[in-house]
């Protein structure tokens, strides 16, 4: 009977490794420059299971665009940057801040880029900081 319950625990010890696998905790700070006719661009490594992605950011005195695309789209997202406008399909975004938060929920298995531009035309730098719930 001993043999049984000891199988058991490895069970259970088991389940919850390959459950805890899915749930990567994302808690990033970084400093970024971006140039003022240009962009910079943060990636969100793709986790198991859905998570809802938050970026704080802060930019003293001079406010920036804040844009939150899936992997899937980003090739249209960098061609519209490249032309100087804001990305298609965005899951969320934030102008013209000098400070905010913004959140996106990503589907399992699924990169999510940040995008940074000026919106004034001047060189930023900013302070970002990513975390998933």
């Amino acid at each position: 009977m001993a043999e049984v319950s000891r199988m058991g625990r490895w069970v259970v010890v088991a389940a919850l490794a390959v459950g805890l696998a899915g749930c990567q905790k994302l808690n990033v700070e970084k400093k970024v420059s971006v140039e003022g006719a240009g962009y910079n661009e943060l990636t969100v490594d793709p986790a198991k299971s859905a998570q809802t992605v938050a970026v704080e950011f802060e930019s003293k005195g001079n406010p920036v665009n804040v844009y939150l695309v899936l992997g899937k789209d980003e090739d249209a997202a960098k061609g519209d940057l490249k032309k100087g406008g804001p990305p298609a399909n965005v899951v969320a975004k934030l102008e013209k801040s000098e400070q905010g938060t913004v959140e996106a929920k990503v589907p399992a298995n699924e990169k999510l880029l940040v995008y940074l531009t000026s919106s004034n035309g001047k060189d930023a730098n900013v302070n970002v900081k990513l975390t998933n719930k």
